[in-house]
Formats: structure tokens, sequence, C-alpha cells
């Protein structure tokens, strides 16, 4: 996994991240992209990542692409956290698979909900993916 991180609350610590990396048909991910991705998402939102917080997933679109003629799948949703500590309503996150081999090369965007600025460098990462 090869990340970006950008820290936006210190006190609860809280980060905006872009990351890609690969998801191991021998760690199980070997379904369709649809699953697959559902099941990236899955552990993520139920990770360490939201661990201390609790989470809730609102999916905004499921949906089929193709990066560089690579079938796969995104996952756009927000992801709400009940923290009256927090200024942050919680993360807008991109989750998305593609197929490389039997393995699965993945992108992972989250930003806080409502920063547009951070919202468009989102948007242009996602625009902005390749697969080699």
């Amino acid at each position: 996994v090869l990340q970006q991180t950008l820290p936006v609350s210190q006190n609860p610590a809280w980060i905006a991240q872009l990351a890609v990396g690969q998801l191991r048909a021998s760690d199980g991910f070997v379904h369709d992209a649809r699953n697959t991705v559902e099941s990236f998402a899955q552990c993520v939102v139920t990770g360490s990542m939201y661990g201390p917080y609790v989470p809730t997933r609102g999916d905004i679109r499921s949906e089929s692409l193709s990066i560089d003629g690579r079938r796969g799948w995104l996952i756009e949703s927000e992801i709400t956290v009940d923290q009256p500590d927090l200024a942050l309503l919680g993360d807008h996150v991109i989750f998305i698979v593609v197929r490389d081999g039997k393995n699965w090369g993945f992108f992972f965007g989250a930003v806080p909900i409502g920063n547009a600025q951070l919202d468009a460098v989102l948007a242009s990462t996602v625009r902005e993916l390749r697969a080699s």
C-alpha cells in the first residue's frame, strides 16, 4: 500500500488520505469486482481506522468502471461518525478495485465531509487513476 495523508484534526486525530495497493486473492479477495469492493469497503469501515468511533456508511453510488481497459467497481459513500468532540461529520470516501491478474488493484480516498477543497483533490485523483 502506498498512501498520502493530511492531518485535518489534531485532537482527536483525523486524517484525509489517498491510497493505492493490492488486494490479494490469497487473502480471500476472489469474487467479482462488485463483491470485492464491497468486502474492501466493509474491512475499512469496521477496521481500526474508524475503530474508536461508531461509523455509519451511506452509499452515494455503486457502479462498474474501467480504468485503462481493466474492469472494476467503484463505491462512493459518506462514512459518518457520532463523536461530540470531533468537529467533523465523517468522511466522503471512494473505494475502487480493478482486476490485476488473479488479484485486485485498489484505490481508497477519504476526505472530510463538506471540505470542498479536498473533495476537488479526491475527484481529480479519481479522474487521473491509471492501471499498469
